[in-house]
């Protein structure tokens, strides 16, 4: 095996210049025939109580054929990440119930024969939502007199600790220095929009082309949340 440096080195990626050239599709390029177009309403607010969802003018918009809300479908929570170790009363819905929790917490979806008719049966979807206080700070959200997100647990989702207690060495340390450092929000952001084409197959698979970079645990995910076996999905990212 070649010896690979990539401290300090500009390593170039493969795929990127095809992608910028338009010689290879995204997600959004890819035709099959008879797709609908998914537009999601969002939360508007950071946190607080749903009252209703007025779907009832999306549905007459030309080029509608489907508004769901929770109430409308059968959905399984969405999978926690892994590694938190969340308990299941944190489990999130696909589509928000009585709640809403974040900025953009998905309400309702809309289902149109192209992408501009399900945009513009999302735009005359009504939630009613009412405020409740919000913590915009991840540090503050632990202190016990914080809002909780979830009615009787607290905001903290789990404790990690890494490695072995040091005491000893920092009470026999010449000098300790302590410091709070602040990690920025950090997205990771792809150069398309994040996509997903499902497509059901006459022998009852799905194909899923899908802007991730995690194939094997989404398709664990999917074959969960439907309740089919994960032989039956396929990804493709």
């Amino acid at each position: 095996m070649p010896e690979r440096r990539y401290i300090g080195a500009a390593v170039e990626r493969a795929e990127d210049r095809d992608f910028v050239r338009g010689a290879r599709p995204f997600v959004a390029d890819l035709d099959v025939d008879g797709c609908f177009e998914a537009c999601f309403v969002r939360s508007y607010a950071a946190h607080g109580i749903l009252d209703s969802i007025a779907v009832g003018a999306a549905r007459e918009v030309p080029g509608v054929v489907g508004v769901y809300r929770a109430v409308d479908l059968d959905l399984a929570p969405v999978p926690v990440p892994p590694l938190t170790n969340a308990p299941p009363a944190m489990a999130r819905p696909a589509l928000a119930t009585d709640r809403v929790r974040f900025v953009g917490e998905p309400l309702a979806v809309v289902i149109g024969t192209d992408r501009y008719r399900a945009e513009d049966g999302a735009e005359v979807v009504i939630p009613e939502i009412d405020p409740l206080d919000a913590m915009l700070d991840p540090a503050t959200a632990t202190t016990g007199d914080a809002p909780c997100l979830f009615d009787g647990l607290s905001n903290v989702v789990s404790v990690r600790q890494y490695g072995e207690p040091v005491d000893r060495v920092f009470d026999s340390a010449p000098v300790v220095v302590e410091t709070k450092i602040r990690n920025g929000r950090v997205v990771p952001t792809s150069i398309e929009a994040r996509a997903i084409l499902v497509r059901p197959t006459p022998d009852g698979r799905i194909d899923v082309w899908v802007s991730h970079q995690a194939p094997q645990r989404l398709r664990k995910d999917l074959a969960e949340a439907l309740n089919i076996d994960a032989e039956r999905v396929r990804v493709v990212v």
